[in-house]
């Protein structure tokens, strides 16, 4: 039986009052002990209120997960969470649609070694990118946070996108790594349009420090590759209507010879209505995202040229005309090959804009000739 007693002083505590009766007695005799639980009442109080401050803790953490989740989720940067041993434990749509899931659901579900296969993860200087200096990698390992400039190629496509990817490490109670938020922004519009002006200032600046042309148009087919292309080529007018390769500038020197030993065997057909002289003769551009292999077999002329075609590699190419004063002066080609990049409007736009200047520089050194 629980009590309150009263002390000396005055003041009440509570006790606990135990009766034993004692066997074969008569008339009966009980033995007692009083005992103080002033302790135990407090340790009581206090696991009731622990456990009280747990669930409105818990309550409180559902809530602000669910919050935090809420607001995540439309944030325009890809935000993801990864675990100790790297596994995802969250990601926002944003990050869904740039690692290219169907949903988060498959996105969580997905292997890390999976998710990162399906990139080429390159430096800004496009060189492999090690994963383990990831900034997620590091902050699972070293608990240091970080940021990086990434440019990255899906391997199933062949589009290059630009990325600046932030981690900070998140540690639990033991001052262990609980986990890693990555954010990552998608900066591809933005380096797109730095590299291109800073391309294009470097062409006209080689463009307008050469009195001969020839040489200066093999320097910007040099400064194209691999910048925008895996190989660039410059065909010119010639004063007898023909066309002149000026330029053939290819990242593996292999390459450039079998690319013009292809030119040597089998010259551009003047009158075909494709590639260069099909360009030159209506004055539009071409770009072909994708080179198809029934393309590849249509203009070759027989089996020998259709090989040496499939040799060079051929994914994705651009052929834009030169015009200078209503009149095609030349083509710029650009090929991709084993790079995988395929060619969209925007690089189309590049090197349209690229043609108008080579344009101006041939039509300027005819008349000063």
């Amino acid at each position: 039986v629980e009590l309150t007693g009263m002390r000396a002083d005055g003041t009440e505590f509570p006790v606990e009052l135990a009766l034993d009766a004692v066997a074969g007695t008569d008339p009966p005799i009980f033995t007692g002990t009083i005992r103080d639980i002033t302790d135990r009442r407090n340790a009581e109080k206090e696991r009731e209120e622990l456990l009280r401050l747990e669930q409105l803790a818990r309550v409180d953490a559902t809530q602000a997960r669910d919050q935090l989740e809420a607001i995540l989720r439309g944030v325009a940067d890809a935000v993801t969470a990864q675990a100790p041993d790297g596994r995802l434990l969250f990601a926002n749509e944003a990050a869904v649609e740039l690692l290219g899931y169907e949903s988060s659901e498959a996105l969580l579900a997905a292997p890390i070694a999976e998710i990162l296969d399906r990139f080429e993860i390159l430096d800004e200087s496009g060189r492999p990118f090690p994963v383990g200096r990831l900034p997620g990698r590091r902050a699972l390992a070293e608990g240091v946070g970080g940021d990086v400039v990434l440019r990255f190629r899906v391997r199933s496509t062949g589009e290059e996108r630009w990325s600046a990817v932030k981690a900070t490490p998140i540690m639990d109670t033991t001052g262990a790594v609980g986990m890693a938020i990555n954010v990552i922004e998608d900066i591809t519009d933005h380096k797109r349009a730095e590299l291109a002006q800073r391309f294009l200032s470097d062409s006209s600046a080689v463009l307008g420090s050469s009195r001969d042309t020839t040489e200066a148009l093999r320097q910007v087919a040099s400064l194209a590759v691999p910048e925008v292309a895996d190989w660039c080529a410059v065909d010119v007018v010639a004063d007898d209507g023909g066309i002149d390769r000026v330029a053939l500038v290819h990242h593996d020197p292999a390459m450039a010879e079998l690319a013009d030993e292809l030119r040597r065997r089998y010259p551009p057909d003047p009158r075909s209505e494709t590639a260069v002289p099909a360009v030159l003769r209506s004055g539009n551009a071409q770009l072909h995202p994708e080179i198809p292999d029934e393309l590849l077999r249509s203009a070759a002329r027989d089996d020998e040229e259709y090989r040496l075609i499939e040799e060079i590699g051929m994914r994705s190419a651009m052929i834009v005309p030169m015009v200078a004063r209503g009149r095609s002066v030349g083509a710029l080609s650009f090929v991709s090959g084993p790079s995988g990049r395929r060619f969209d409007e925007h690089d189309l736009e590049l090197s349209e804009e690229l043609a108008r200047r080579c344009a101006t520089a041939i039509d300027n050194a005819r008349l000063y000739n």
